[in-house]
């Protein structure tokens, strides 16, 4: 019999689980993320009061055979908060599909967010993968909205890996192309006053992460300890500052995620892109310093999700390439009285 419970492994575990799932199902056909314990633990496993709660699971007489992962949320919707959660982890054993464990994790979900008030769950619909499922899924519920859509911003570093990693003969021509004349990044010619963060950098990243949420109709709402475990936590994200006058004035957070395509690659996603505080040379100067990090760390790609606030002309002068728009950020309403959410202008990291 199929119990839905709370989850009680370890981040190793639900890792291996999901990435197994993914694979048996997408292998060969699409783009898989090669998720790990670290970053599990990083994005879920806080200990902070209520922040287990999301963290729906299916068994089978012990053995995990589903799982339904979400994180707790602050959102804004028009500058009034909305609590809710957030996750990219849904995976159902193959085995178990004809046991309903997909709409049982979906319904368990659905009793704990009105049970503690949470009116959304959010997350990302690909629509430009044909072989993705999980569209003819959550789009047949009635509760889905669709927020808005996003596109994807690539800068690429190593375009023979690339061309290697791409499903698309389309892709693989266009990666070539820019490989002919795009150099690997390189560190900025001047970089003083910029580092890593540290803790007492806190405040003045919250400063500038507040002013660009502001920006936003609908999106994530920080706090010091979100913010503060978004920026460092046991050497999975990685955050740089750049000062000027004295002062923290922009900073650049991403982390670094292996997926699986034709072959492995190692992507630097870039979750938090700071910059507003910083003359347009020195903006340049932190995004180059983030991309060479990236290259001397072995990244192929930098990836960025564009959203609300963010300045174009500074993702093109360092050489990203705007994606078509197939992310569709959508939110399935959990209780009653959650509002309807319509907007282009989103705050909100890639997962």
């Amino acid at each position: 019999m199929i119990e839905i419970r709370t989850y009680d492994g370890e981040p190793d575990e639900l890792a291996t689980f999901c990435t197994r799932v993914w694979q048996t199902r997408y292998r060969d056909k699409m783009p898989i993320w090669l998720w790990s314990g670290p970053f599990m633990e990083w994005e879920l496993f806080s200990d902070a009061p209520g922040a287990r709660e999301f963290l729906v699971a299916a068994y089978d007489k012990g053995r995990l055979v589903g799982a339904h992962p979400e994180k707790p949320v602050r959102y804004q919707w028009r500058g009034q908060p909305i609590f809710g959660t957030a996750g990219a982890w849904f995976s159902v054993d193959p085995a178990y599909e004809a046991q309903g464990v997909s709409m049982k994790l979906v319904l368990e979900q659905r009793r704990r967010h009105r049970e503690r008030d949470a009116k959304f769950d959010i997350g990302y619909l690909i629509m430009g993968a044909q072989a993705a499922m999980g569209k003819e899924f959550w789009l047949r519920l009635r509760s889905m909205q669709v927020v808005g859509k996003l596109n994807l911003w690539t800068r690429m570093i190593d375009h023979r890996a690339l061309t290697e990693f791409s499903f698309s003969a389309r892709d693989r021509w266009a990666t070539r192309i820019v490989g002919s004349v795009q150099r690997r990044p390189r560190p900025p010619r001047d970089s003083s006053g910029i580092r890593p963060y540290c803790q007492t950098d806190l405040s003045a990243c919250l400063t500038l992460v507040d002013e660009l949420s502001r920006q936003a109709e609908f999106g994530l709402v920080w706090d010091e300890a979100s913010l503060g475990r978004q920026l460092d936590f046991k050497s999975v994200p990685h955050t740089l500052v750049a000062e000027e006058n004295g002062r923290v004035q922009g900073f650049v957070n991403y982390f670094q995620q292996p997926f699986l395509g034709r072959r492995e690659i190692l992507a630097g996603v870039i979750d938090l892109l700071c910059v507003q505080g910083l003359s347009s040379g020195r903006r340049r100067d932190l995004l180059q310093a983030a991309l060479a990090a990236m290259s001397d760390a072995g990244c192929h790609v930098a990836v960025f999700l564009g959203t609300a606030g963010q300045p174009p002309s500074l993702l093109a002068r360092t050489g990203f390439i705007p994606e078509p728009p197939d992310h569709l950020y959508v939110a399935q309403a959990m209780t009653p009285d959650a509002p309807t959410l319509k907007t282009r202008r989103i705050h909100a990291i890639l997962r």
